[in-house]
């Protein structure tokens, strides 16, 4: 069976190949509840896993991707199962090859933090925090442990030095941070806010002893303690270490150690390592077990992993051996651990009071003499008697070249040996390496993770604002369009409008009426004067006078009224046009020039020739009859006697001629005509009007059509302006979202 392990030491994502798929997909279950770390963290209970998987049958291996730091791992893991091996296979990368990835991840982050781009600045924002806290300097490894577990015997083992307070009861009341300083003492601080209550390089001990009571006291959650030294025998390879001291958490008198501890992990969530002090005699208590449950279910809150937690087996001198192999003490630590879903722990087993009083050495009284030489007895190894010890060495977690280094370096002091049969020097190992080897890798993975979720999420955001774009543009068209239609469709309803408008205007003839009204009273007066049929020339001379001062002053006065009155209602006609036309269309522009009606232009009606009468001259015999008396002989003898004469009466008829006027044939042949005159000329004024009237419609009906022509082109200028406005700005955003793009793509962090 042949295992192919791809793996990316940056990211610590890892790939399998199987020749075997049944075992295939073990081993991919496998990896899967090991994403996220590195190969180092489990890639010996993998290959446990491959000879559990097989029963122990042989079978090839190649790796491919990790670092020089990783390959030396695995090749020593390799080394211990080699009878288990056919064929090994390890390609590293070189780690110039990582640090250009790493330089890669560096340069993205910078330029997304430098970054103006809303784009850019929106994606890494959430994270600006936390790719701050990444790139810290400082490295924090609290330190919890439930009260009397030895946590302050650790940190003093650890410091060399007998400074913190211990207790078998609550000796810390509040956080104290270790720093580690070149400098030649440790100096201790009572800190709240950014103000120093209290401040001494002498008298530490007692210091911390009178603050953690007042902290218990007071229960100030301001309040914390800070202590800056050397600490020999651990390089914290150019970082700032500080140990974070914690308040027990299980403290029934002082309910804000509790509330202290886990704030302190709930704001701290980039925590490398967390050193957890196990207590042989109270494992398995309430203490512990209400102690890590919180601790386990706030990791599980916080997305937080559980093997980041280093558990320190402190008081493993309590451990009576026997005739017992200390792998079945483990057994029962990783049983009870177990419980809260850790599995795989990183446990040390310590004793802090050994490694302590062996620091202290040369100061100690008769007592602790004798405590040391207790720990000697029972910790070193004596072959000759076939005691082995506690070997603590073995049951490290370390590789097989730190447990090398260790075991030469029992050889080198009596103090060194002390040290590393205590197990301290095997924690202090393991936190220098953690710093060197693996802090700035894990680092670097959550950087690479950050910047990979920023890129995805730009890109997306690209992505989609191209997609936006596009159908931005499409949608504008579409919007543009539809504006346009429908601007265009309320032009045109608007010239209808006003083209009906236009036609509604209508002129006032009453003048033509008038006109045509006063010329028939003034020849129905004449007419009626006419009715005789003759006239005597005298009668008929009078007459023709009389009609012609009528022709004259009818003429005068029809045109004069007429002539008035089409320009008034002109006048008037254009201002109702523009009244009518101008809440359709803008008419501020446009000039419109009144016609003025000439009416020199109007025929002249001539008056009539008075020796025209003269041709309706008439001759008229008028039979009369008159009584004449005439004297004639009488027939009376008597009368003729005396000489009278008798007078005779009796009618005569004569005849007398009279010249005459025929006025009835006269007014027919020259006054009638004089009306039609007049009434082709009031129709000659009319139609003039007419023609200046029509002459204004079809000016404002011409002009409304221009209007509406103008309008409708501004509008598809309008909105051709605007498209090519949305396109260039649409375009314009594109390519810078096209050069971004061009941009992240350069940095090669994937």
């Amino acid at each position: 069976m042949k295992i192919i392990i791809n793996y990316d030491t940056v990211s610590f994502v890892s790939q399998i190949e199987c020749t075997d798929k049944v075992i295939e997909n073990n081993l991919k279950q496998s990896i899967e509840e090991n994403k996220d770390k590195r190969i180092t963290d489990w890639f010996e209970g993998f290959i446990k896993g491959v000879k559990d998987a097989t029963n122990n049958d042989k079978f090839s291996i190649e790796i491919y991707g990790c670092d020089s730091y990783e390959k030396d791992f695995i090749e020593s893991i390799l080394e211990i199962e080699k009878n288990f091996i056919n064929k090994r296979k390890i390609n590293f990368i070189d780690d110039r090859r990582v640090m250009e990835r790493h330089n890669a991840v560096d340069a993205f982050i910078d330029y997304t933090l430098k970054s103006n781009e809303p784009i850019i600045t929106n994606a890494i924002k959430p994270n600006q925090d936390r790719v701050k806290s990444l790139r810290s300097n400082k490295v924090e490894v609290p330190v919890i442990a439930t009260m009397s577990s030895g946590k302050s015997t650790l940190l003093n083992a650890i410091l060399g030095k007998n400074i913190l307070f211990e207790d078998t009861g609550t000796a810390t009341g509040t956080i104290c941070t270790i720093k580690i300083k070149d400098s030649d003492k440790f100096t201790a601080r009572a800190i709240k806010g950014n103000k120093i209550l209290d401040e001494t390089s002498d008298e530490i001990k007692p210091f911390f002893e009178k603050w953690n009571t007042y902290a218990n006291k007071e229960k100030d959650p301001e309040l914390e303690l800070c202590l800056e030294g050397p600490i020999k025998d651990l390089n914290s390879s150019g970082m700032e270490l500080n140990f974070i001291d914690t308040p027990g958490p299980n403290s029934a008198q002082f309910e804000n150690h509790k509330l202290k501890t886990q704030g302190y992990l709930k704001d701290n969530q980039d925590l490398p390592i967390v050193l957890y002090v196990l207590d042989p005699e109270k494992m398995d208590s309430n203490d512990d077990n209400f102690t890590l449950k919180a601790i386990s279910n706030q990791f599980k809150e916080q997305k937080q992993n559980l093997d980041r937690i280093v558990f320190i087996y402190n008081k493993v001198d309590c451990e009576k051996l026997g005739n017992k192999s200390f792998s079945e003490i483990l057994e029962k630590v990783y049983k009870f651990l177990g419980k809260f879903g850790i599995k795989n722990p990183c446990v040390f087993p310590i004793s802090s009071s050994y490694a302590k009083l062996a620091q202290l050495n040369g100061t100690l009284n008769h007592d602790e003499v004798g405590e040391l030489t207790g720990y000697r007895h029972k910790f070193t190894p004596v072959p000759e008697k076939n005691y082995k010890g506690y070997q603590l060495i073995d049951y490290a977690p370390l590789t097989i070249k730190q447990k090398a280094h260790l075991k030469e370096r029992i050889t080198k002091s009596e103090l060194d040996a002390d040290l590393v049969y205590s197990g301290l020097a095997a924690l202090k190992l393991y936190i220098e390496d953690y710093i060197a080897n693996h802090h700035q890798k894990i680092q670097y993975r959550d950087l690479m993770s950050i910047a990979n979720n920023v890129f995805d999420e730009i890109k997306s955001k690209i992505d989609l604002e191209k997609k936006n774009l596009e159908e931005k543009t499409v949608d504008e068209q579409k919007k543009i369009e539809e504006r346009k239609k429908k601007e265009e469709e309320e032009l045109s309803i608007r010239k209808d409008q006003a083209l009906q408008e236009i036609a509604s205007v209508k002129v006032n003839k009453k003048f033509i009426q008038d006109a045509t009204r006063k010329t028939d009273q003034a020849f129905d007066k004449l007419k009626a004067k006419s009715t005789k049929t003759n006239l005597s020339p005298f009668e008929a001379k009078r007459l023709v006078e009389w009609v012609n001062n009528t022709i004259s002053e009818l003429e005068v006065s029809v045109k004069t009224d007429i002539v008035a009155k089409i320009n008034d209602e002109g006048q008037n006609y254009l201002q109702n046009l523009k009244k009518k036309v101008g809440n359709k269309f803008n008419l501020k522009n446009q000039s419109f020039e009144q016609k003025s009606f000439n009416a020199q232009l109007l025929n002249k009606i001539n008056i009539l020739d008075i020796k025209q009468i003269n041709g309706y001259k008439e001759t008229e015999t008028e039979n009369k009859q008159r009584t004449v008396e005439e004297k004639v002989k009488s027939e009376k003898w008597y009368k003729r006697l005396f000489g009278i004469e008798d007078t005779i009466v009796y009618i005569e008829v004569y005849s007398i001629e009279t010249t005459v006027i025929n006025v009835s044939k006269f007014y027919n042949d020259k006054i009638e005509p004089k009306i039609k005159e007049f009434e082709a000329l009031i129709k000659n004024c009319e139609n003039a009007s007419e023609k200046i009237f029509q002459e204004y419609n079809i000016a404002f009906q011409t002009l409304v059509k221009k209007s509406f022509e103008e309008s409708k082109n501004s509008v598809y200028k309008t909105s051709d302006d605007e498209l090519t406005r949305n396109e260039k700005e649409i375009q314009n955003e594109l390519q810078k979202l096209i050069e971004i793009s061009n941009t992240i793509l350069k940095f090669k962090i994937q």
